[in-house]
């Protein structure tokens, strides 16, 4: 709170930069082009490893983009630095993969001398893992002391920009120390795993369940990108600004499916005042507040009667309004206050426009020349298979973040497209 959050905030918030957000488009375009081909190798083989499949695919990204290590998507087994028995990623992929534990078991725990397997499977993970980030922030350390810019990665520009503010003050502690640095760079790569994994999950089973939405993305995504079929990303500078319908997409999602169901505020030192209904009332000092996102998010007075229907155009407006173009569709801004899956306000989340570069690019990837089909059941209909994947989708709930507990019962397709 108060000072200590503007120390950490005036270093932890340059990192998620252009130069940051480039290598962020790259990096998803590649992934995301190994992953559609990871799918499509062969038709006949369904798929209903969405959910999985998008974490490794958010999690390689946060990897390259996070820490300058750069991953297939299908990984295969890497060279062991010495003194390691376990890669950065897999070790990563372990600590992500059984983050519960750390959250729930008591520390303690983990030093009895006997474990259960899984227990000292994710034991011997967060060891590795901490050694890694120990030997990453002293080489990133040692590039800055150099005047070295290194990878534009959010560790080296978050080591470079503790250490300047080191070195220009007169104040002790105003720099990051260690455990510090080790804790936001954790945040980082927990944050921008599950939360974009799970938003690109909800978006291919909606998308499935309402094809006419991934026509209406392909439209745009073809007129930016063109529709010749490559690995290399596009430039994301020139590209990225006209992607709105992905973005769009991506924003009604995050509407009725935000990944994050509370998020704390405070009244701090002082009560507030606030006008319900007419009345003022007043909300006394260090008064804890869980802002209701769901009713929120579906407030027919932001949204219009329609507030509970997944539709990603309500997001596009045209300037001049009169106009149909493409090329004058604009993202439009909600009500202060009606839309908050990044928080809002001076506590925003940093990496909002890490996980919007990572999204777009996923999805226009993904559907600039291929389609996603629901396998049906053998006596279904297609629109009984469209509300079998609704059926999923609404049969969440909320673990660390809001997920769906049966993804893996859907089966896909993704289809090569004609121009």
């Amino acid at each position: 709170e108060g000072a200590e959050w503007q120390r950490h905030r005036r270093i932890t918030a340059p990192p998620f930069n252009e130069r940051n957000s480039a290598l962020v488009w790259d990096e998803s375009w590649r992934q995301a082009g190994q992953m559609l081909e990871a799918w499509t190798e062969s038709q006949r083989l369904p798929v209903n490893s969405v959910s999985s499949d998008a974490a490794r695919l958010a999690l390689n990204i946060i990897t390259c983009a996070g820490f300058g290590l750069s991953y297939h998507f299908r990984r295969v087994k890497d060279d062991l630095p010495e003194g390691h028995s376990m890669s950065y990623g897999d070790s990563l992929m372990a600590v992500m993969g059984n983050i519960t534990l750390l959250v729930l078991v008591p520390s303690w725990v983990f030093d009895l001398p006997v474990l259960p397997q899984a227990m000292a499977r994710f034991k011997a993970a967060v060891g590795e893992f901490k050694r890694y980030m120990v030997d990453m922030v002293d080489s990133a350390k040692q590039k800055a002391a150099k005047g070295e810019a290194g990878h534009p990665n959010l560790l080296n520009t978050l080591v470079q920009k503790s250490e300047t503010v080191k070195s220009s003050s007169n104040v002790t502690g105003e720099g990051l120390a260690d455990d510090e640095i080790y804790g936001n760079l954790f945040i980082f790569s927990f944050a921008g795993h599950e939360t974009t994994a799970n938003t690109l999950t909800y978006s291919i089973f909606l998308l499935a369940a309402f094809p006419k939405w991934q026509d209406w993305i392909a439209e745009e995504v073809r007129a930016v990108c063109g529709d010749e079929e490559t690995l290399d990303s596009p430039a994301y500078e020139e590209l990225y600004p006209k992607l709105n319908r992905c973005l769009s997409t991506m924003q009604e999602t995050l509407r009725l499916f935000p990944p994050v169901l509370k998020i704390p505020k405070s009244t701090g030192n002082s009560a507030k005042q606030i006008t319900v209904d007419g009345r003022e009332v007043t909300i006394p000092a260090h008064t804890h507040v869980y802002p209701n996102i769901i009713g929120l998010h579906n407030n027919s007075d932001y949204w219009g009667s329609d507030a509970n229907v997944w539709r990603p155009d309500r997001w596009i407006e045209h300037t001049p309004s009169t106009s149909t173009s493409l090329e004058d569709e604009t993202i439009k801004t909600p009500t202060k206050g009606s839309y908050v899956p990044w928080a809002e306000g001076p506590r925003i989340c940093p990496g909002k426009k890490f996980s919007q570069v990572e999204y777009v690019a996923v999805i226009a990837r993904l559907l600039r020349n291929h389609r996603i089909e629901v396998v049906k059941n053998p006596t279904e209909t297609e629109e009984q298979a469209h509300q079998r994947v609704l059926a999923v989708v609404q049969d969440s709930d909320v673990r660390l973040t809001l997920q769906m507990r049966r993804s893996e019962s859907v089966n896909f397709r993704f289809m090569r497209q004609r121009a």
